[in-house]
């Protein structure tokens, strides 16, 4: 999980720091949703065998 947020915290820095154009600042925030899905996936299992 650190992973990912680390590498969302990348993107964000990223895409904040430097002009970019719009594919460049698309395929990032692309990146950044796919991310944000895995991060999200991984809190709920997480969750679910903590409650065990």
């Amino acid at each position: 999980m650190e992973n990912l947020e680390n590498e969302i915290n990348e993107i964000d820095l990223t895409m904040a720091e430097n002009h970019l154009n719009y594919e460049e600042l698309s395929k990032l925030y692309g990146r950044k949703i796919e991310l944000n899905k895995e991060l999200d996936s991984l809190m709920d299992l997480w969750l679910k065998l903590e409650n065990n």
